[in-house]
């Protein structure tokens, strides 16, 4: 048995003193600090001694070693997918809090068994070759530590100068070419990565990812209907750049900023017609029993919106908006970290800048989902 240094004894004490009051107490996480979750091994021992380490980790993180925490035993079966919303900002001239986000999801894909990165769209504010320099090297953090990642277009990515009046998205195809994205499976068109879908494996479950372009047309929404049909056993989480409004409910008729707004969705014909929020739940989302997530970004406002809806089998589907690009810094570097737990049927959100080294913790930035179906479809 290896020899236990006096510092490290010290924190194995101090840990396993704090476990039993705080199981004894049910003591809970102070205000501006995320629950404490230690892994169980797989002899369904909780390991004190990374316990200790842990413990010393959240009480220099948090600065304040009076503060109650609460323990929670985190099963084998937990993972986590990270959302990232709108990095136009930092594209444009924040490089560093770009980095920063993905240099932290790089470092933190153990702790936080991050198993899938999403990015939201708005890669850039302009289209701009400078802005997709930034982008590149931020997301190559991802690249070189074998997170796997989907990206969407939004509307900044699409047309000259990101003023989305055509659907040309040369520079997006040319710096996250299909090749970049490790688990893709398939696209709409050859090349082209702006619609495709995407596999893995977490929880005990096989999912699917369904990436949409900004105001997916009909052609697109058929592509997409033919392939979840095909995957029934499959659970679906969707993203796309504008689904989502700030008021709890989607993107629809007189709302700012819906992709009917802007010029590529008004000259549209037949197939090539638009979609907004309220279009996709019903020409697509609510259709499938299998569907049961969707991410999307671009709303400002608060820029949080949060619905849950039952599609037509009875299957309820969770939906979010996150955007933070109207704060300072460009965003201030926020992104989403979403914990799915199948043991306790439950699904946890927390929001979270490691530029600023800050959990939000108001309910709308901090909460959870519970009695979440997460078992294969």
């Amino acid at each position: 048995m290896p020899k236990i240094s006096q510092k490290l004894f010290q924190r194995f004490t101090f840990a396993t003193t704090l476990l039993l009051i705080a199981l004894s107490t049910n003591s809970y996480a102070p205000a501006d600090q995320p629950p404490l979750t230690a892994d169980i091994n797989g002899n369904g021992k909780v390991d004190l001694l990374d316990l200790a380490l842990l413990f010393e980790q959240w009480l220099s993180e948090s600065g304040n070693v009076q503060a109650q925490t609460e323990i929670r035993i985190r099963s084998d079966q937990e993972f986590s997918i990270v959302l990232l919303p709108d990095t136009q900002n930092y594209s444009d001239y924040k490089p560093e809090v770009y980095n920063s986000q993905t240099q932290w999801i790089a470092d933190n894909q153990d702790q936080y068994r991050i198993k899938f990165v999403l990015h939201e769209g708005d890669f850039t504010n302009h289209n701009a070759l400078r802005e997709w320099d930034n982008a590149t090297i931020a997301m190559a953090n991802l690249d070189n530590a074998n997170v796997p990642y989907v990206a969407v277009p939004g509307n900044h990515d699409t047309g000259a100068d990101g003023k989305t009046a055509t659907r040309d998205m040369s520079y997006f195809n040319q710096y996250f070419p299909v090749s970049r994205f490790a688990n893709l499976v398939d696209t709409y068109e050859p090349d082209h990565a702006e619609n495709s879908y995407h596999y893995f494996t977490a929880g005990g479950t096989d999912w699917l990812v369904m990436a949409l372009e900004f105001g997916p047309r009909i052609e697109i929404l058929n592509w997409a209907n033919s392939i979840v049909a095909d995957h029934p056993h499959r659970r679906v989480i969707v993203v796309t750049h504008a689904y989502m409004y700030s008021d709890e409910t989607r993107i629809g008729t007189g709302d700012k900023w819906n992709p009917h707004a802007y010029t590529v969705c008004q000259t549209a014909l037949d197939d090539e017609v638009c979609n907004d929020g309220d279009e996709i739940w019903d020409s697509f989302v609510k259709r499938h029993p299998n569907i049961s997530f969707v991410f999307s970004g671009h709303i400002l406002n608060d820029g949080v919106g949060t619905l849950i809806s039952t599609g037509e089998n009875g299957n309820l589907v969770y939906q979010m908006l996150a955007n933070y690009q109207f704060e300072d810094n460009g965003g201030n570097g926020y992104f989403r970290i979403v914990s799915f737990s199948p043991t306790e049927q439950k699904v946890r959100v927390q929001t979270y800048s490691p530029w600023l080294n800050k959990w939000r913790t108001e309910p709308d930035q901090q909460f959870e989902f519970s009695q979440v179906d997460l078992t294969t479809p």
